[in-house]
């Protein structure tokens, strides 16, 4: 009986084990990426201010709390309360929008009610402290220094909780806004999704180094890791596209021994884009056209077994999304988004004219921006009357938006000087804009590091007038899939920028972590960062430790406005990317140094970090940090340039 309890235990702890394993695998990739988990939701929870950024998230806000309750529905019209932007209505009933992503946060919410706003803002703070000890042990075993790195993850963890319990808030600031810490939490670990599967996509192409730094990066150095805090779509939809790249990239290799075979990573791909239909339903059309061009013409198979796991796949992962269609709308094929608006009106508010990519309004005021759908060319006029209702629809505000984004590029290219270069100032009205007169950052503003990929086509000229002859590149699926993606994400958005309510051109949001593999993909970057990892980090470290100290300095002597304060980190940002231009173009003709090279690139990645540790700590103030001594820190130098200015 002894050698059989004795034979039972260890199944039970081989089972455990393998299940660990499992999880591990499935969410995580390994061990690796479960530290790079933890560190990037430190990071998120360092930068994380209880509130609202946007008005938008109001909205949903109350829309949680009704699914919490099992409505669909705001309440009637007339009675619905409070008017927020995105409001749809049926008859005389009242819907919100991007009901995936306010599913997605009940958990979160769920949790908050049960444990209590006071004991879930506690769980917070010791999490956060158990988090960076976490961090800081794996980084010393790493480094050889097992015991060392335990010791000091164990002191941090418990200095960082003792200050924040002497500085916790008698009431919590969680009491009164329970719903909205939800939709952050969520959001935060949506964004530390995209960037371990950022890490598991660039490890496997280029080894655990590169990934670390590609998944580190796209968090801490890139606007993912600043809207990780918003609750808005961005981080569910970069997230998602994100996965459908990984997915491809596993289902082009050999999947003997894998969980999944090369269709059930396709199938994984498509899934992604249906699940992203129920959180922003042109967007997830968006990704699904991305992954089909991509996925359908360059596939190892196309069998009918094949495409049946795959049509399987993607049919359920659109089963939310029909299932909440019909229950709002009666159809399954009308989402939300495509009703007529309510505006607290007795009348119905069409929503003829609305976009696919659906910009509509947003912080303290309306950041909507005209379409061609509204007037203009238009190669659909006159046909209106000849199709269906539904095909007209369909092609109006879906395939049109595409041929639109094209035409823009032709017809105004000055556009794509102001939403990737430089931004500036348009005259906006200056009152409740986000950075008081109308600021916003370019793409390249926004991510230095992303003029690695802009100088590719530069490099590539260069290595033909050095030698004669072009560097090589071999295209994978991937670099289609990025290159396509991004394409018809910046033609679905083209026409309706510049919108006011940007800051950092958020309606291309998965650009940025497509823009990072991108940036990664180039052999001289690659090379570089590999060999010289230490001169990456040392630049980055010293750009982050000199300049954000800098930049707060300058903003005491100076005075100045937030607006320009942020133009002229928009002008040092381009800066930074002359810097990593100039460390490309240099090395086609031999003139290159990878030391330069590393620093320069770690230096870009600097500079972003230390534009998300500015707005959140000093710059954009619209709620308490959920760390109380980051908020004591930050609270003090904000009261000393007010006092100053």
């Amino acid at each position: 009986m002894a050698g059989t309890s004795v034979v039972r235990d260890r199944l039970d702890r081989d089972r455990v084990r393998y299940a660990r394993r499992a999880v591990v695998e499935v969410l995580f990739g390994d061990r690796t990426g479960v530290v790079l988990f933890c560190g990037v939701l430190a990071f998120f929870v360092v930068t994380w201010r209880v509130g609202r950024f946007i008005t938008d998230i109001e909205l949903f806000g109350t829309m949680l709390v009704g699914l919490a309750d099992g409505s669909l529905a705001l309440g009637e019209v007339g009675d619905v309360g409070s008017i927020h932007p995105g409001m749809h209505r049926v008859d005389d009933t009242v819907y919100g929008r991007n009901y995936g992503q306010v599913v997605a946060s009940l958990p979160a919410y769920w949790l908050v009610e049960m444990v209590g706003p006071a004991a879930f803002h506690w769980l917070v703070v010791v999490g956060w402290s158990g988090l960076v000890a976490v961090v800081a042990a794996a980084v010393g075993d790493h480094l050889g220094h097992r015991r060392a790195g335990v010791a000091v993850g164990a002191t941090v963890g418990l200095v960082a909780a003792a200050v924040n319990a002497a500085e916790f808030p008698s009431v919590t600031v969680f009491a009164s806004d329970a719903p909205f810490v939800a939709l952050q939490v969520t959001t935060m670990v949506v964004a530390a999704v995209t960037a371990v599967t950022l890490y598991r996509l660039v490890a496997r192409q280029s080894g655990p180094v590169l990934g670390v730094l590609a998944g580190s990066a796209v968090a801490v150095a890139t606007p993912v890791g600043f809207w990780a805090t918003v609750p808005k779509r961005h981080a569910f939809t970069a997230a998602f596209v994100v996965v459908a790249l990984y997915a491809l990239v596993r289902s082009r290799e050999d999947t003997a021994g894998a969980r999944l075979g090369q269709a059930g990573f396709r199938a994984v791909a498509y899934a992604s884009a249906g699940l992203l239909t129920w959180v922003h339903a042109p967007e997830g059309f968006t990704l699904f056209l991305a992954v089909a061009l991509v996925d359908l013409p360059t596939a190892p198979r196309n069998d009918r077994r094949t495409l049946a796991v795959i049509a399987c796949g993607f049919a359920l992962s659109l089963v939310p999304f029909f299932v909440t269609n019909y229950l709002i709308s009666g159809t399954p094929v009308h989402p939300p988004r495509l009703l007529d608006r309510y505006t607290g009106q007795a009348q119905v508010v069409g929503n003829v004219g609305a976009s696919a990519g659906g910009v509509e309004g947003g912080g303290a005021g309306s950041g909507g921006s005209s379409t061609n759908a509204d007037g203009g060319w238009n190669p659909l006029a006159g046909l209106e009357p000849l199709l269906p209702t539904a095909l007209f629809t369909f092609l109006q505000r879906g395939l049109f938006q595409y041929v639109d984004g094209v035409a823009v590029v032709g017809t105004d290219p000055g556009r794509l000087v102001t939403v990737f270069l430089r931004w500036g100032r348009h005259g906006y009205d200056p009152a409740g804009i986000f950075f008081g007169d109308g600021t916003n950052l370019s793409v390249l503003e926004s991510m230095p590091i992303a003029a690695a990929v802009a100088v590719w086509p530069l490099r590539y000229g260069a290595s033909a007038i050095r030698t004669r002859r072009r560097e090589g590149f071999s295209v994978t699926t991937a670099d289609a899939f990025a290159v396509v993606c991004s394409l018809l994400f910046v033609a679905l958005y083209l026409p309706q920028l510049p919108v006011k309510l940007m800051i950092t051109v958020r309606y291309i949001h998965p650009l940025y972590p497509l823009l990072l593999y991108a940036a990664v993909r180039q052999e001289w970057l690659r090379t570089a960062l590999r060999t010289r990892t230490r001169f990456g980090l040392a630049g980055y470290a010293v750009t982050v430790l000199v300049g954000l100290p800098l930049a707060v300095a300058g903003l005491f002597v100076t005075s100045v406005t937030v607006g320009t304060a942020v133009r002229t980190f928009g002008l040092v940002a381009l800066a930074a990317a002359g810097l990593v231009a100039a460390s490309g173009l240099a090395g086609a003709f031999e003139a290159g140094d990878d030391r330069a090279t590393a620093t320069a690139a770690g230096l870009a990645a600097g500079v972003g970090t230390v534009f998300l540790l500015l707005t959140a700590l000093v710059l954009m103030h619209y709620g308490p940090s959920a760390l109380p001594a980051v908020d004591s820190v930050s609270g003090d130098v904000r009261f000393a340039l007010l006092r100053n200015g």
